[in-house]
């Protein structure tokens, strides 16, 4: 179950990234839209490695640091305009998906199990 569930958050990772570097393309932003969107992007490509190489183990702190960061920066697209609200969402649901494998992982109490 926690191979399927970090499969997810990789998908919803790679969704969110892919939706971030499109917006990020778009000549009509502003400045600090083009910022939060390219840390954005960043972010999410880190976590992508993360998930990639099934290095969990030991980063649990880091993945949730991580919610954090994809939370706030949704709610930071979402106040943009309803332009980028796509990314928003898909932002929402990278996090929700890293959120409920860290839950899991530290339910396990053994990351090496995933």
């Amino acid at each position: 179950m926690a191979d399927s569930k970090r499969e997810t958050a990789l998908q919803e990772v790679r969704a969110a990234k892919k939706a971030a570097g499109e917006a990020r393309s778009d000549p009509d932003l502003l400045p600090d839209q083009r910022t939060v969107l390219e840390n954005l992007w960043i972010d999410l490509d880190s976590q992508e490695d993360i998930l990639t190489l099934k290095a969990i183990d030991g980063r649990l702190d880091e993945l949730r640091a991580a919610v954090g960061r994809l939370e706030v920066t949704a709610q930071k697209i979402a106040n943009y305009t309803e332009k980028l609200q796509k990314v928003a969402e898909v932002v929402g649901k990278a996090a929700n998906a890293l959120r409920i494998l860290a839950d899991i992982a530290r339910g396990a109490g053994n990351l090496g199990v995933l």
